[in-house]
């Protein structure tokens, strides 16, 4: 079976209740009208313009702006939502359905400042790890490792007697700093050698003389 097309040069119209045959164009085509929704005919269009206030229901690809943000319930439909600036909204969610934004916002301290390992979210730890270098060691390395990399904040040198030896801090082979021991007070005490910088050529070593120990600050590799 086959159906028959009609051309006519003349767009036919009918009255209420009358038939018309199915139109063609002058190639045989099927002419299909969508209706007088946009500029002509033949057009698919929105009923409302862009930047319009909006109108009717959806179907529509432009989205609208809304100044706030609606709330849906299970098995409604609705608009795609736009910023003020015409760019569209997209919310991502993990596989199990939990919205990504505010699981990640309450990771987030809740103010600025020094806080607890557990409340931190640096790479490094709040509290330092240390390392003890006993008396008479020679290039120690520190984290049992060590790498490129390490960070060395500081050394608490610790003299045990009035005649403490050297202590000698390296960038593996690379001599960083040095205390060269000598004469202190009867009171013994304790003083810092700041560092605060990753190593460049492998771990970091400490090398210690007679009477005197250090406890080393940093993040090492175990």
């Amino acid at each position: 079976m086959s159906i028959t097309l009609r051309y006519n040069l003349v767009a036919q119209t009918a009255a209420d209740g009358g038939e018309i045959q199915a139109q063609c164009d002058a190639n045989g085509n099927l002419k299909v009208t969508s209706g007088a929704s946009g500029a002509t005919a033949d057009q698919v269009q929105g009923n409302v313009a862009a930047a319009a206030t909006d109108a009717g229901n959806p179907v529509k690809v432009g989205g609208i702006y809304s100044l706030t943000l609606p709330t849906l319930t299970n098995g409604q439909r609705g608009n795609w939502q736009l910023t003020a600036k015409g760019a569209g909204i997209v919310t991502p969610y993990t596989a199990a359905g939990v919205e990504i934004a505010p699981a990640l916002a309450a990771q987030l301290p809740a103010s600025i400042g020094p806080k607890t390992a557990a409340l931190s979210l640096s790479t490094v730890p709040a509290g330092l790890p240390y390392e003890t270098v006993a008396a008479s060691s020679t290039a120690q390395v520190m984290g049992g490792a060590g790498a490129i990399g390490d960070i060395l904040h500081y050394v608490n040198v610790q003299p045990t007697s009035t005649s403490p030896g050297v202590v000698t801090i390296l960038d593996n082979a690379i001599e960083v700093q040095a205390w060269p021991g000598g004469t202190v007070g009867a009171d013994l005490k304790p003083f810092l050698i700041v560092v605060g910088a990753p190593s460049v050529s492998g771990p970091w070593k400490i090398t210690t003389g007679a009477n005197v120990k250090v406890t080393a600050y940093g993040v090492f590799t175990a």
